[in-house]
Order: structure tokens, then sequence, then C-alpha cells
């Protein structure tokens, strides 16, 4: 998939599967590394309770192709993590 000046976002499947995906370490970001994603059942509730928990978002939620939302934080840690999932209520609301 074309991600404009990233370059291309490349899915990895097994048994067709898809299990994830790589692109170009974009210039920001100090080492190459990979980022766990992990699934939600509403990306702005989550994305709140990153912050009442400390935590910060560093990127999104960006919609992406499928319809869902991802975003990318970190803990009150620091520790890196990503997130996955549909729109809350209020989004689709605003979208309708």
């Amino acid at each position: 998939m074309d991600i404009g000046p990233l370059g291309s976002y490349r899915f990895i499947q097994k048994n067709g599967t898809g299990i994830g995906a790589i692109m170009r370490k974009p210039d920001e970001m100090p080492v190459p590394a990979w980022t766990f994603y992990i699934g939600v059942d509403d990306i702005d509730r989550a994305a709140e309770a990153v912050r009442v928990q400390g935590g910060k978002v560093i990127a999104g939620p960006h919609q992406i192709p499928g319809g869902e939302y991802s975003l990318v934080g970190t803990d009150r840690q620091g520790a890196h993590f990503g997130l996955v999932g549909p729109a809350g209520p209020a989004r689709n609301r605003t979208a309708a």
C-alpha cells in the first residue's frame, strides 16, 4: 500500500492471515522498531484512556484501509504501542 513520502506499507501474511506489516523508518524515529498493536472496540475511548492514565497519543487516530482507525502512543513509563479499532459513537455521528 502506498503511504506517500514514506513509500510502501508492506503487509506480511502467513497462510493467508495478516501477521504484520513493514515500512521505511521515518526520519524522526531514532532507530528502527516494531510497534505492537492492540485491538480496541472504540479508538476514541481508548485514546482518552491513554491520556487519563498519564500516557501520550503520539499520532492519530488516523483512518486506515478497511475503515478502522489506528493510533500510536506511549504509556506513562514511555513504552511505545499502537491501538487499532473502529471509531467511537461521537465520531460516527459527526461523520454522518
